[in-house]
Parts: structure tokens; sequence; C-alpha cells
């Protein structure tokens, strides 16, 4: 007997959903040529090609404007546009065919891959994101043994059901409360491990002393400032996260017994990530001088670093790290874990 292969096709807002039959050549391509060709096509076409119900039309149309958009002749997938495949980050060279999960409960050999498109746009970003630091947060509590009571099992279901959903929290009966699974476990660690990682990169640019108007680069000498955040952002780190990562790691909120409550409250996350967003910048100090800035304290970490001098003018071009600044999207690919 013939293997069925059914993609089930819907957004974030799961207001509907679209039943879509592949080939078996079809779906051993890489995820992206299946965005491009499938979901690229144009709606009327891809409903008569695959007998779809006529208003399938109006939903793979908005789903093709939440995708792409268009330069000149060809479709450009939109930045910030994400794809989930059943619930976890859908890779986008790795062949379709990899997310297919059998259905037994239906007759023949039926296999069925759910993909959610989730939108560029930025309140639906901050959403994501706001939900993914609550997963974090609520990991990191429950690992140490928080003892969840009523008020809190309601306060927190959003956050407890997602963390359920992606494996890695499971309420114990016995215990009367959450605990880690061991996909909580593993992802805990690899937090851990990325902070630690944060700090033995990084930590020198938190004393980073520009003398002689900025012609010679001094480390640890008491007088400089934190330049963490334009080099992680040269680094492709997000500054935001890597905040929260590294407050998470040195217990910096372990202390507060409400946590339930503020992390369900958007103002918190602003108010912690405030110095950031009052942090110099790549577009501050110009991308030339943040490269010099890592390529010494690089040096300095080996033990080679030499002064630094030059008598040039920097200015940066054109480089925008606008991206960057967005405390609720993040473009860490371990983050996915918690955003699957």
């Amino acid at each position: 007997m013939a293997s069925t292969y059914l993609v089930e096709l819907s957004d974030e807002s799961k207001t509907g959903k679209i039943v879509l039959p592949l080939s078996r050549s079809a779906i051993q391509r890489p995820a992206v040529q299946f965005v491009f060709d499938v979901l690229g096509a144009e709606p009327d076409a891809l409903v008569a090609e695959h007998g779809l119900p006529a208003s399938d039309a109006r939903l793979l149309a908005h789903l093709r404007d939440v995708i792409f958009t268009q330069e000149g002749q060809e479709l450009v997938i939109r930045d910030g546009v994400e794809f989930e495949a059943n619930n976890s980050p859908l890779d986008p060279d790795a062949q379709l065919e990899e997310y297919f999960l059998p259905r037994p409960d239906r007759p023949g050999d039926v296999h069925i891959c759910h993909i959610e498109v989730l939108s560029a746009d930025p309140a639906r970003a901050r959403i994501r994101q706001m939900r993914a630091y609550q997963v974090m947060f609520a990991l990191h509590e429950f690992k140490r043994g928080y003892q969840t009571t009523m008020t809190d099992v309601d306060t927190l279901r959003p956050v407890t059901e997602e963390a359920e959903a992606k494996g890695l929290l499971r309420f114990d009966l016995s215990k009367n409360t959450f605990q880690a699974t061991p996909e909580g476990e593993n992802a805990y660690q690899s937090l851990i491990a990325e902070a630690q990682e944060l700090i033995r990169r990084y930590d020198l640019f938190c004393d980073v002393d520009l003398a002689k108007g900025q012609t010679e680069i001094r480390f640890g000498s008491g007088l400089g400032q934190d330049l963490r955040i334009p080099i992680w952002e040269l680094n492709g780190i997000n500054p935001f996260r890597a905040r929260f990562v590294l407050g998470l790691n040195d217990g910096e909120w372990d202390a507060l017994g409400d946590w339930p409550k503020r992390i369900v409250n958007p103002r918190w996350f602003d108010e912690i990530f405030a110095p950031i967003e009052d942090a110099p910048t790549i577009d501050n100090l110009g991308r030339p001088l943040c490269e010099r800035i890592f390529d010494e304290g690089k040096a300095e970490l080996r033990g080679e670093a030499t002064t630094y001098t030059t008598t040039e003018t920097y200015v940066d071009g054109g480089y925008s790290g606008s991206y960057y600044r967005n405390s609720f999207i993040d473009n860490s690919l371990w983050w996915l874990l918690f955003l699957a």
C-alpha cells in the first residue's frame, strides 16, 4: 500500500487549516524548496492542482502574503518569518520528509506534518519572544524546586502549557508541582553552558577604556565602560537574550517569591532590559571600531595583547543594528529549543 503524505498548514492565529497532499518526491527535497515551490505558488492554481476546497484559496493567499515579499520579479521570504514543523523549528536545508510522523489513528499508511507559519509582525514577534522568556524562567524556577500554589497554577497556565507542549515540563501529581522532563534537563544544561560561554568569551568587554581619543584600547583598567552590547551585536548575539541568560545563570532573580506574577507582566521585561536599551551599540561606535575592540579583546584573552594605536577616523559604514534592538526578537539557534 502506497504511503500518503499530508501537510497541515496554518498560521500562528490557528484560525484556519489547510490539508495539502504531497507526493513522496515532493517531500524528498529541502524544506525551503517546499516553501518557495508550494507556498509561493498562486493560490488558485494550488487549489486546482491538489483538488482543495475553493475556500482554501483565501487562506493560502494569506499565508503567501505573510511569508513573502516581492523584489522585482522574485519572491523573497520576509525577514523574521519563521516556520515550525510539529512544534519544532523547520530546518530550511533538511528534507521535508524528516518531519512527517505516522498517524496510526487514520486508515492506511498515513504520515502527517503540521507546519505553522510565524509572521514577522513586530507585535506577534514580541508575544512569541516574551512567552519564550517566560518558559525559560519557569524551567529555571522549577529546576530549583519551586512548589506551585493554586494561584500560581492559574497565573502560569499559558506558560506551563507551552512548556508541557514542548516536552520541557511535566506535572508531578505525587509532588503537586512541575518538574523538568529529560528534554527539559538537557535544555536547561544547554542554557547554563551558554551562559558560561558568554562569560568566558565576553566578560573582558565589561571594562573597555578607549584612551587617547579612541586610539588606544585598554581592558580592565577600572576606568572603562561596558561594551558587551556592541560586541555581542558584532558576533550575532541578541543582547537582550544574553542579558536574560546571564541573569538566570547568576541567580539575579532567585529571591523573587512573586516571580509567577512578574514574568506574565510585560513591564517587568521592559525594566530588566532598560539598561540594554540605553547601552552603546554598533550604531553609536561604528562597526570598524567595534571590530578593533573585539580583535584586541581576543588577543588579550590569548595573552598576546599589544597597544592598538591608530590615527584614522572611523565612520560606521551603514551597518544597521536595529534587528538586535528589538528585545523580543531573537535569532539565536539555541533558543529555538524554547521557541519551538
